[in-house]
Parts: C-alpha cells; structure tokens; sequence
C-alpha cells in the first residue's frame, strides 16, 4: 500500500477537526489542483474563504539502513487452516504541511492558531491499511513543526490584499510503506507432511519416517 493512506486519513481527521464550520478542507491530492477542484466543486462559482490545505510533496524518504527483520518476516495477521497472512514493513517519514487561506490576517492566523492546539494536544490519528478482506488499523502521530510562515506573496496571488495564507509544515511519525502477503501452512497428518497453499488450497503430502524423532528435532531437544 502507498504512502497515499496517510493523506487520506490525515485529511478526514482535520475534516472532523473542522466540521460544523464554515471551512473547506482539502486533501493533498486536491490541493495539488487546487483552485481548479475548488471550483469543480462549487460548479464555477466564485471560491470561498477560509481554505485549510494539505500539502505533501510527491516523494518522502525511506528512513532504514540496510535490510531488517520487519521488511521481510513483519509478523503474523491472519491465521486459517489454508495459510497465513502476513505484514511486512519498511519505516518512511512522511513531511506535510497546511496551508490557511482567510481574507485578512488575523483571521488566518486564528484558525493556525487553533489547528497548532489541535495537532499539539491531540497527534494521534489511525490509518486504515487495506488488503483484500483482512483491513487493519494502525496509530500513527503529528510530529508538530516549529515555525509559521506567512506565504502571502506567492504566485496563487493573483491581486494584492486578495488573501493571507500561512504555511505550518509537521512530519508523520512511525509510518510505513506496508507489503501484505499470503503464505502456505504446514500440518503434521499420522507421520505425514501437509503443506497447504493459500492461492490453489491444495494439500501436498509428503512421506516422513518418524521412526527416530531425533532427526526431525535434533538431539539436543
């Protein structure tokens, strides 16, 4: 599963964060276009203040060092008699940052001030991590940034004194790039090996003498 999740779950949580106000939340993914999709939504109309934006570059960065025990072995999810399902991961770090649109400057700087109390008191959000039937969830947290920036004069400008817009940028800690995968099961049937595949659910026998079960687990056990 891609990094994508997390821009999906962030977004909904400042969507809970906003709803029942007069502000309009946009993903990543939107923000990229993001007049163009305001005005899809509004049929052409004129777009409304107050914006808050989410913004993810296109990239992010692997934070590991050389193969590890989790990116190939994870550990177990699911559990049948056909197999089992398991979760491999690889720890990324994920950078964000919202953008406040408003009319003049005290109004945006009221609603940062307001989003800065929520991602400080309360970081923690879930990220659904999908795979066939089997959806988990996973706890992840908002590194809080450290400084507020006053983007005002950039190219989106379009007239002088148009709008304010501040930029607060935070990082996503303990995310992952997730790989889920099937694998058979093995079952000991009357001195016989049964290795079952989740894909086809055959059951492959094959003959073992437990005559001297010393040389199935070694003598020292």
């Amino acid at each position: 599963m891609s990094v994508c999740i997390y821009d999906k779950a962030l977004t909904e949580k400042f969507k809970r964060w906003t709803e029942g106000t007069d502000l309009t939340v946009t993903s990543p993914d939107e923000t990229r276009r993001l007049f163009e999709t305001i005005l899809d939504k509004n049929n052409d109309s004129p777009i409304q203040l107050p914006l808050i934006c989410l913004r993810r570059g296109l990239g992010y960065t692997v934070d590991i060092r050389g193969k590890k025990s989790s990116t190939y072995l994870g550990f177990r999810r699911d559990i049948s008699t056909s197999g089992a399902t398991f979760v491999n991961m690889i720890p990324v770090i994920l950078n964000y940052q919202v953008d406040v649109y408003a009319r003049h400057y005290e109004e945006a700087e009221d609603y940062m001030r307001n989003i800065i109390f929520n991602i400080v008191n309360y970081p923690r959000f879930e990220v659904e991590v999908p795979y066939k039937n089997i959806d988990f969830q996973h706890a992840v947290n908002i590194i809080p940034g450290q400084q507020v920036v006053d983007n005002s004069s950039i190219n989106e400008r379009l007239i002088v004194g148009q709008f304010t817009r501040l930029s607060y940028q935070f990082d996503i800690d303990e995310a992952f790039l997730w790989d889920v995968r099937e694998r058979g099961s093995l079952r000991l049937v009357e001195g016989d090996l049964h290795i079952i595949t989740p894909q086809n659910n055959e059951d492959i026998v094959e003959e073992l003498d437990f005559a001297d079960d010393q040389k199935l687990f070694g003598e020292d056990n």
